[in-house]
């Protein structure tokens, strides 16, 4: 909590005669009220300053951002080191950009935002060396240049984060979203509060720090006439003080509502102003509005041309000058008013105070770095206003590597960049040819990673992806000063490709054909523009961003859709935030099935669950008057999220152009897809007899669950010989879709050494909203040395992720005596549909092992041989062939698996298990005696 002295708050009336020195002890709403009674323009004032209008909530400054952009949808605001900022839609295209502009409103330079979505960076914040943009849930970290510093990104509380301030005397982020509450966070993420801020359309905050009863921070919302209106909220003991002020129309502009904003003293030494956005009519424009006056009116104006010079060889000093002030802050002559000493302050701390007539500075520092400096003139009613500046003195840090490229090698799980390395430093300080010691290299996408690259280097290989799929890798450069920013490459996929042509193999479901493979259903779609459903798939299909879909919607448009119930029949590219969305499209046109004998659309859910095939049969193009047969194709998913589409005709009919279809898939909100055509433009063209397999997109994410690990007698004391203890293990999965996980068991011994998994890794499949529990014994050995032990229970993928884990203490004694135990053996209920045995080598050949023990009751485990990753289905039937069990059903990793099957419940009696994995197949035989 902030430390503040109440107390009087001095209101200062610069009058020319300067007669008035009124105090108040109250709020800011009093002090308003009693500004606005004796200001001479109390709500637009003049931009030209001219005593004694001045006064709070004059506009100070205004300018056209809008048109110098030119971008009429700009969003958030900041000014920071002598240039204004402001976030932009570029005009409702693609990308979002940042846009960046000098002290009178001239634009710099256009930068495409590099991480952000939707419409990108709401807001603007600055903490005095990096800028941060409100997205989606991230507040996102850039330098002045709009290069990501993504070590500085921080998890934002609410999405999307809008309105964004930073108060630099906490080091917390403050944000909002129109009628959401009101957070304050700190840089790890951590809300430190939120509550409700009583308004619904907050759209910008600003931290004043400079108010004399303050501190506040400024929301601005979209209320008021016009909805420009800031609203006071107070900080310290977190509520709205009441008090608002509405700024009125901008010059130019007929309306207006409230975006960004933002709290400086750097635009003009004499002042502390608030700014902002108008996201207005014609034009957006950002504001300054006077809030305080800097420094007592006869103390002396700042310094001027001031100048900050490093050592051009790279010695640790820098020169600082600058021409001493001829007025006071008021305008009268310094001469009347004398200076009585110079003061330097480096990087905020008084550094060296001089004596009146000096003009420069030789300043030695400690290390290579970045050094603020502020000077300013002291006379006998105070300081002055500062003249401020920077520099970097030694070596400076690389700028950012240049023409960085990355790609994937042919299909192999390897990803190679390239770049050129920086000719100057990142500050534009020291940087001889070659002053980099190394770069870090980060992996993002669907396996992340962190590498370090010794020496200088332009290249470098990747062959450590574990996963294919799609990914982005950002380059550190650094040398003995510190890190260079951050530069990405494009995303581009690695691995076997996104989808490829194969063999034509048509599953006929129509069962009006003759030689018909499996017996559809009509999905009723009968006119145009139709879309029906859900239907069932019968199976748990994985699919973008570790959801799993039971269901599916078909529209005759010759698109599927796990969710959408549109009937869009105008064809777009993927990805398109547009409906559809959870888009599966083997061929999306513009079709008509109403035409007379033509047009039918079937669905098939194979009973064990291994395929689903859903079937558009000549279907007719809109508008055309061809009478053969137009478009025949289908769509076949399968369990581990494999998409095939099979195309057993498609004509060119009488609607022109032909091409005019999109075939691929699109994720939940249209933001990620992969796209095989669209209009005829694809590397893959659907033809007669073809058939494209798209590879699963599937990538696991860590589910909402709850773990809890329960001894059943505590405290747990083992004796020198060994012995045993019982525990509970619960799992409650908090998800609405059944979860597979991998659990695991180990200890920590006294030495604080890891074991080997007790039990497991184990696959355990959770049911939905549910909890599953356990009830299992562990062994302890007599060999087991002596001490306090940690007794471990972990989810995730084994070995490195670890999603959740829960732990408790048992002790091994040095005395006690019983029967010898001599092993850690773990056993009790069936922990795991699949318990994957650790193996040295890689098998030679496929098999199918005998289940043990057989006869069993209730579990038996079976076990096979994988010489190579693939598909595995392995499933369980009574000797009707009516299957019991399905206890594999998805790609495995070579090696020797097992796989534990629970009969309980089942009748006594022989029961056949059968593996199919590749062209492999094999049954064995258990027995089933209760």
């Amino acid at each position: 909590m902030r430390q503040i002295t109440t107390g009087f708050a001095l209101l200062l009336l610069i009058m020319l005669a300067f007669t008035t020195v009124q105090a108040l002890d109250q709020k800011e709403i009093e002090l308003q009220a009693f500004r606005s009674a004796t200001d001479a323009a109390p709500n637009i004032g003049p931009v030209v300053k001219s005593n004694p209008v001045d006064d709070q909530w004059d506009l100070f400054y205004s300018f056209n951002a809008g048109l110098a952009a030119p971008d009429n949808q700009l969003l958030g605001a900041e000014f920071a080191q002598d240039w204004f900022f402001a976030t932009g839609g570029g005009n409702a295209g693609e990308p979002n950009y940042l846009y960046k502009f000098d002290r009178d409103g001239v634009l710099v330079t256009a930068i495409a935002q590099w991480s952000s979505a939707g419409w990108g960076w709401r807001d603007l914040a600055y903490d005095g060396a990096y800028l941060y943009g409100s997205d989606d849930l991230t507040v996102d970290a850039f330098d002045l240049d709009g290069n990501p510093v993504s070590a500085m990104n921080i998890s934002g509380p609410v999405s999307p984060c809008r309105a964004l301030a930073y108060d630099p005397v906490t080091d917390h982020f403050w944000t909002a979203s129109f009628s959401s509450p009101l957070y304050e966070f700190d840089r790890a993420g951590n809300v430190i509060w939120s509550g409700s801020s009583t308004l619904a359309g907050v759209y910008g905050a600003a931290w004043d720090g400079a108010a004399p009863d303050g501190p506040w921070l400024w929301l601005h919302d979209q209320s008021g006439t016009p909805s420009t209106t800031f609203h006071q909220f107070d900080p310290i003991n977190y509520v709205m003080t009441g008090f608002s002020y509405t700024v009125p129309l901008l010059p130019g502009s007929t309306d207006q509502m409230a975006g960004g904003a933002f709290f400086t003293d750097e635009y003009d030494a004499g002042w502390h102003l608030l700014g902002g956005m108008t996201q207005g009519t014609p034009d957006d424009q950002i504001f300054l509005l006077e809030m305080y006056v800097a420094g007592d009116p006869l103390a002396p104006a700042a310094p001027t041309n001031f100048t900050v010079t490093p050592d051009a060889g790279g010695a640790l000093s820098i020169d600082l000058a600058w021409d001493l002030p001829t007025t006071t802050i008021s305008g009268e002559p310094i001469s009347l008013y004398p200076i009585t000493s110079v003061e330097v302050m480096r990087d905020g701390v008084p550094h060296a105070s001089l004596a009146a007539t000096a003009t420069s500075y030789a300043d030695a520092v400690p290390a290579a770095g970045s050094y603020d400096y502020s000077v300013y003139c002291v006379n006998s009613y105070g300081n002055g206003i500062p003249a401020n500046g920077s520099g970097w003195a030694g070596l400076d840090v690389p700028a950012g590597v240049e023409n960085l490229t990355g790609q994937g090698v042919g299909t192999d799980l390897v990803a190679e960049l390239t770049w050129d390395n920086p000719t100057m430093g990142m500050h534009g300080g020291y940087f001889p040819a070659g002053s980099i010691d190394g770069y870090t290299i980060n992996r993002y996408g669907a396996s992340t990673a962190t590498f370090d690259l010794a020496g200088l280097n332009t290249s470098y290989t990747d062959d450590t992806i574990p996963l294919q799929g799609w990914y982005y890798y950002g380059v550190i450069p650094y040398n003995a000063s510190g890190d260079g920013p951050e530069m990405m490459t494009d995303e581009f996929y690695v691995g076997p490709p996104a989808f490829e042509e194969i063999p034509y193999d048509w599953i006929e479901i129509n069962p009006s054909h003759p030689d018909f493979d499996y017996p559809g259903t009509n999905s009723g779609i009968v006119s145009d523009d139709q879309n029906v459903g859900p239907f069932d798939i019968g199976m748990n299909f994985p699919w973008y961003g570790g959801v799993y879909h039971s269901s599916i919607r078909l529209c005759s448009n010759g698109w599927a859709s796990f969710t959408s119930t549109s009937t869009t029949y105008s064809n777009a590219a993927i990805p398109s935030t547009g409906n559809p969305n959870d888009l599966v499209a083997p061929y999306w046109d513009d079709m008509n099935p109403s035409s007379t004998n033509y047009g039918s659309v079937w669905y098939y859910a194979d009973p064990a669950g291994q395929f689903f095939v859903a079937e558009w049969d000549s279907m007719n193009h809109y508008g055309s008057s061809y009478t053969g047969d137009y478009f025949t194709f289908e769509l076949i998913l399968y369990p581990d999220g494999t998409i095939d589409y099979m195309y057993r005709a498609i004509e060119e009919g009488t609607v022109t152009p032909f091409p005019s279809a999109t075939v691929g898939i699109e994720n939940a909100d249209g933001t990620v897809g992969v796209q095989i055509t669209y209009n005829g433009s694809g590397p893959i063209e659907p033809d007669d007899e073809m058939g494209i397999r798209i590879y699963p997109v599937f990538i696991p994410e860590m589910p909402d669950l709850e773990l809890s690990l329960v001894p059943v007698v505590q405290p747990i004391q083992i004796p020198a010989v060994g012995g045993s203890f019982d525990f509970y293990a619960f799992v409650g999965n908090n998800e609405t879709y059944n979860v597979e996980v991998g659990a695991w068991l180990e200890y920590v011994d006294p030495l604080g050494m890891t074991s080997d998994p007790l039990m497991g890794p184990a696959t355990i499949n959770l049911e939905a909203s549910a909890t599953t529990g356990w009830y299992r014994t562990q062994n302890v050995p007599g060999t087991a040395i002596a001490g306090v032990y940690e007794y471990v229970a972990n989810l995730g993928i084994y070995p490195n992720d670890v999603w959740y884990t829960d732990s408790f203490d048992f002790e091994k004694m040095t005395t006690g005596d019983g029967l010898w135990v001599d092993n850690w053996d773990n056993y009790g209920d069936p922990f795991g549909i699949e318990e994957i045995a650790v193996t040295e080598a890689v098998p030679m050949e496929y098999a199918l092992h005998a289940a043990y023990p057989n006869p069993f009751n209730p579990t038996s485990t079976i076990s096979y041989a994988l010489p190579q990753a693939g598909k595995v289905s392995l499933t369980v039937y009574d000797l009707q062939g009516c299957k019991v069990a399905e206890l594999i059903d998805g790609y495995r990793d070579a090696g020797l698996h097992e796989v534990v099957f629970d009969g309980t419940g089942l009748a006594s009696g022989v029961y056949i298990y059968s593996l199919q994995a590749g062209d492999f197949s094999a049954n064995g035989k258990m027995v089933m005696m209760k």
